[in-house]
């Protein structure tokens, strides 16, 4: 049985003590689970959207970005000396598997800030974004989840917001009414299948079961043509819930031999029942956090693992990115 604590000051790294190690030993996660709740319909989602990117890259920065800094609202600037590596793409430098699952649209910032690097969280489709900013090579957030390279893509991405990733001309699987938003003529879940041949695409709760059940490479999953519906009416038959999505993802996530990290986000109180998903099939070196934005500069944490002391605390985003970081001996730890 490991106990987990929250050791020093707020930069002090998560410790998993071992009962069976000497009182001095400390070990790293293998694996994170982090489970972001966001704010309630009314709240204030640019505040939720900065502290989820100060979470994910250690700097505070303005709240219409995403993993960037030094720029304007809207501007335009590829050059990497703007960005800002996230949790995940440290994860995956560092040969861990990554993952993303959410029941918004899955280029929002709440899940977006953990793979995008955008200075207008606006631009989650090609046309939200002002014709110079595209021909200056900036990427909309659809098209960066598809194209995103640290040691290979995302192994798993799984959320609503369909409609981003089809052809203008596309008519939607589900919704036949409704229609693809892209500009540029690009079929981005075709682009993800030929980028990731062994991998699956499924847009049911039903194909998601099955794809969990075989040997996924990757997993891209689009359950909706906007966000996700989980009240329970006919509007979401056929969604998985985000308990669902979490364990599928796990699933599909741990089968890498160094571990992974997986990051989960809901607008509401779903994060409860992702939360209890995560702890009974996550593994005893695996440290699950649920993080509840309060306001741009709070967060409330829950820390915990199979069998082990929860530990709930306040913290500052940056902070928070630092002892995760620690934990799975990244860098950005103090």
């Amino acid at each position: 049985m490991r106990k987990l604590s929250w050791a020093g000051p707020l930069a002090a790294s998560v410790l998993l003590w071992s009962a069976a190690s000497p009182a001095d030993a400390r070990e790293h996660a293998r694996s994170l689970i982090l489970i972001i709740g966001g704010p309630p319909a009314d709240a204030d989602v640019r505040a939720a959207s900065a502290a989820t990117a100060a979470m994910m890259t250690g700097v505070k920065i303005a709240p219409w970005m995403i993993g960037v800094t030094g720029l304007s609202q809207g501007q335009c600037a590829p050059s990497p000396a703007h960005k800002l590596a996230t949790l995940i793409e440290q994860a995956k430098d560092a040969g861990r598997a990554a993952g993303v699952a959410t029941t918004d649209r899955i280029t929002r910032p709440l899940a977006a800030a953990a793979y995008a690097h955008v200075s207008d969280t606006d631009w989650e489709v090609d046309t939200r974004m002002p014709a110079e900013a595209l021909t200056s090579g900036c990427q909309d957030i659809a098209r960066q989840l598809i194209l995103f390279d640290h040691h290979g893509g995302l192994d798993v991405a799984l959320g609503g917001g369909r409609l981003a990733f089809l052809r203008s001309e596309q008519v939607d699987p589900d919704q036949r009414e409704r229609h693809g938003v892209r500009g540029d003529g690009d079929d981005l879940i075709v682009r993800w299948g030929r980028r990731n041949p062994l991998g699956h695409y499924v847009w049911t709760a039903t194909e998601l079961t099955k794809a969990a059940s075989g040997s996924p490479g990757y997993l891209l999953g689009l359950f909706a043509p906007d966000a996700m519906t989980q009240d329970g009416s006919e509007a979401n038959a056929g969604q998985p819930s985000l308990a669902d999505m979490t364990r599928v993802a796990i699933s599909v996530l741990g089968k890498s031999p160094k571990g992974y990290v997986l990051v989960v986000a809901s607008e509401g109180e779903a994060e409860r029942d992702a939360a209890a998903a995560a702890a009974k099939v996550a593994d005893n070196r695996t440290l699950v956090v649920v993080a509840t934005i309060r306001g741009p500069d709070v967060i409330d944490t829950d820390a915990y693992g199979p069998g082990a002391a929860q530990a709930k605390r306040s913290l500052d985003p940056v902070a928070l990115h630092a002892i995760l970081c620690g934990a799975l001996g990244l860098p950005g730890a103090p």
